[in-house]
């Protein structure tokens, strides 16, 4: 029985650590593309830009209430919640805004950006189309190479990130993303709903999903290998408990969707 249980496992292993290599390769070819395109398009200064008066770079600054969310270079991160606190000698790598929000002005050498339109009118026609953000791909992307940074214009969403060239946090990846507070079988039906992750190339989940997803599936594997009818019942009672939560955390997720609609 234990032999034919650690046998089992590494069988699992060894099937998802391929399959986690193969999108560990496939991420890795992405990035690199985009890289080489971002490195391929024309500079646009983007040095004067800023969102609710807040500029890249910047410190000893209260933060606006207008703002969506600063994250500073030390990972301190803040958002409208944090209106008037000082961000001390943290200096500012990243700017999250939405153009709809009430009072966000996006500033651009003393003009307001309103529109994707005003965007193309200001800031010219050296963009890139459908570079991913979050979940969408309907964006135009800016760089400015002499300053490192990088304009992210999420048309469907109406919104704007403003950051370091190549600064891939919230970008999405083939291996989805763990997230310990949630129900571990949430992840079977995640698996299958959308291999995705909102931070981008993790290293520790190409590590950690096979050995997750291993010990997941190990239950149902084991339900057809095992021969013992009192062993079979135990692991027949384990899966419908899986089962079971998967089903219910599916059902609370589609709910939240609906009442979201």
């Amino acid at each position: 029985m234990k032999n034919k249980v650690i046998s089992t496992y590494l069988i699992l292993l060894l099937i998802f650590s391929c399959l986690s290599l193969a999108a560990f390769i496939n991420d890795r070819i992405t990035l690199h593309k985009e890289y080489q395109l971002k490195a391929s398009t024309p500079s646009t200064d983007l040095s004067n830009l800023e969102v609710n008066g807040h500029q890249l770079g910047e410190s000893n600054t209260e933060v606006d209430g207008r703002i969506f969310s600063i994250t500073c270079e030390d990972g301190e991160y803040f958002s409208s919640f944090d209106k008037g606190e000082n961000i001390g000698d943290r200096k500012i790598k990243r700017i999250s805004a939405d153009f709809d929000r009430d009072g966000t002005v996006i500033d651009y050498n003393g003009v307001q950006l309103t529109s994707i339109n005003q965007v193309k009118k200001h800031l010219g026609e050296n963009y890139i189309e459908g570079i991913p953000f979050s979940d969408s791909i309907d964006t135009i992307t800016y760089v400015d190479h002499e300053n490192n940074i990088e304009l992210v214009y999420d048309i469907s969403m109406q919104s704007i990130d403003l950051k370091r060239i190549n600064d891939n946090v919230y970008r999405i990846a083939a291996t989805p993303n763990i997230q310990f507070f949630f129900i571990p079988p949430f992840m079977l039906f995640s698996l299958l709903y959308q291999i995705q992750s909102n931070y981008l190339f993790n290293p520790i989940d190409y590590i950690m999903l096979p050995l997750y997803f291993s010990l997941l599936a190990l239950p149902a594997v084991l339900y057809f290998r095992i021969k013992d009818k009192a062993i079979k019942r135990n692991l027949l009672i384990i899966n419908l408990i899986l089962v079971s939560f998967v089903l219910l955390v599916v059902f609370l997720f589609l709910k939240d969707i609906m009442m979201g609609v």
